[in-house]
């Protein structure tokens, strides 16, 4: 089972509220992602904990992140990095994987669809949660209709109002 976890910082006061929001919904998130199996490249070794820290960042960061790891300038929402991929373990004290969300990014995204920060966040963060779990909406048709199915039965199971998820946008 994936273990989700806020990595605490300091974040501007003004999203604070909503973050501690998201926050106390990630045990749901959790449960949520229970039925969805990782793909097999991206399965854990035995006794291997999925453990996935989630990180919140600024605009600044993630466009480097985007930059440097997909060859993308400017920020974008949402990135997951797995370490563990392809059967390789990774070190006992280091987390499975880590899904990075611009703050920011993810305050206009949700200005901009009429729902609150801690409904975007959720959003990706099941969407980051996806990628970890070796799911990839960018590679094939395929891929994208496979994960834009589990992205929204996640989310509709979670009971958000809006049930669209990152893909169906």
């Amino acid at each position: 089972m994936i273990r989700l976890e806020l990595v605490r910082a300091e974040w501007p006061k003004r999203l604070q509220a909503e973050i501690e929001a998201f926050a106390k919904q990630i045990p749901k998130i959790q449960v949520a992602l229970r039925p969805v199996e990782p793909r097999r490249d991206a399965k854990p070794a035995p006794g291997q904990k999925m453990q996935v820290l989630i990180q919140l960042t600024t605009d600044a960061v993630i466009a480097r992140l985007n930059e440097g790891y997909r060859g993308k300038k400017g920020p974008t929402d949402v990135l997951s990095f797995c370490y563990a991929e392809k059967g390789r373990v990774a070190f006992s004290h280091e987390p499975y994987a880590e899904i990075y969300i611009s703050h920011a990014t993810a305050m206009r995204q949700a200005r901009s669809l009429g729902h609150n920060l801690a409904h975007e966040l959720l959003v990706l963060a099941v969407h980051g949660a996806l990628h970890v779990m070796g799911y990839d909406h960018e590679k094939s048709e395929r891929g994208r209709r496979e994960m834009q199915k589990l992205e929204t039965a996640v989310i509709t199971r979670l009971a958000a109002t809006d049930k669209k998820g990152l893909i169906t946008r």
